[in-house]
This record gives structure tokens, sequence and C-alpha cells, in this order.
């Protein structure tokens, strides 16, 4: 989903619709409810599908908009091609879940850091998010399990090593492109 194509709109509206009958809202200050926060996704992976298959067509690009069929042969989709082209993941790595569970993971973690920034200041100095892409909604799932001290609370967050603030300099110089 692309911002300029109405996303942001799309996901507010959506999560009003969805308020009411998930029973709550998504987080509480630093932490996310796991099952409402995939309940959500579950909506918008509907319109990440269609995304592509418009994709498909405007861009003259067949793989956005293939399938996976139940036959023992497995035709490329547009997840694949998705993970293929942005994450270099090819879809016949054996690994592939694998190394898609681990962008999952990585995605949540940067969820839970932004929502940290925002209500207790930067956490950690240290961590980033190591791939230029997102995962896709279809890929959200089972979220639970990647908290491990879960203590029986319907909202979990990560926790981030404290680390000093880098000097003014490095913070700058952090922010800037490359130069070409």
């Amino acid at each position: 989903m692309e911002i300029d194509s109405g996303a942001l709109s799309l996901m507010l509206s959506t999560y009003t619709d969805l308020l009411p009958k998930m029973g709550g809202y998504l987080t509480n200050k630093e932490k996310i409810h796991p099952d409402r926060f995939e309940q959500f996704l579950q909506y918008l992976m509907v319109y990440e599908a269609e995304h592509f298959s418009r994709r498909a067509v405007n861009e003259n690009e067949p793989r956005w908009a293939a399938e996976e069929n139940d036959s023992d042969e497995r035709s490329v989709s547009y997840r694949d091609f998705y993970y293929h082209s942005k994450l270099n993941i090819d879809p016949e790595d054996p690994e592939r879940d694998v190394k898609r569970r681990a962008i999952v993971r990585d995605y949540l973690e940067g969820l839970h850091w932004v929502l940290n920034y925002y209500h207790n200041g930067c956490q950690s100095w240290d961590w980033f998010y190591p791939h230029l892409y997102s995962p896709l909604c279809t890929d959200m799932n089972n979220l639970r399990d990647f908290y491990s001290t879960s203590d029986g609370e319907e909202f979990d967050s990560f926790i981030f090593q404290q680390s000093e603030p880098f000097p003014s300099l490095v913070q700058l110089l952090s922010v800037l492109p490359p130069q070409r």
C-alpha cells in the first residue's frame, strides 16, 4: 500500500470501523495488543492483494499478480516476487519462510521502538531497522510468538537496551543522504 494512493485514509477508516469490534485499542503507550493488531492487518490484507493486481497491470509486470496454486508445482506469487525483488529472498530458498519471519519480527520490533520513542524518549540509540522494505501484511501473523516475556497481560512490548546518545555531529551525519 502506498501513501500517495490513499493508504493512510484507508488504514484510519479501517481502524475506526474495527475499533468497536476489537474491544479496545491497538496500543497502550509503548505496548501493542498483538491479537488486535493481527485482526487489523487481516482486514488490510485484502487491499494488499488488490494493490499488487493493479500494479501488475500498471507496470505490465505479471509476476505482481501471479498466485500460488494447489498443484505440486508452485507458481510464483506476488509475495515471492515482492520478497525477491525488494528483500533479495529467493523463492526457491528453503529458508525463505524463516527469513520472512525474521523480517516480520524486525518490523514488529521497529513499531515498538517508535512507540517507545514517542512515549518514553529514545530507549536505544543503537537500534535500527535492518531492511529497506517492510514485510507484507499477509506475513504479519502469529505475532504473539515474538514476545518472550508475556506476563499474562493483553499488551506486550519489546525490551530495548538503553544506550548513550550519539554526539550531535554523529546524529547529523547519520540522517544526511550519502554523497554521490
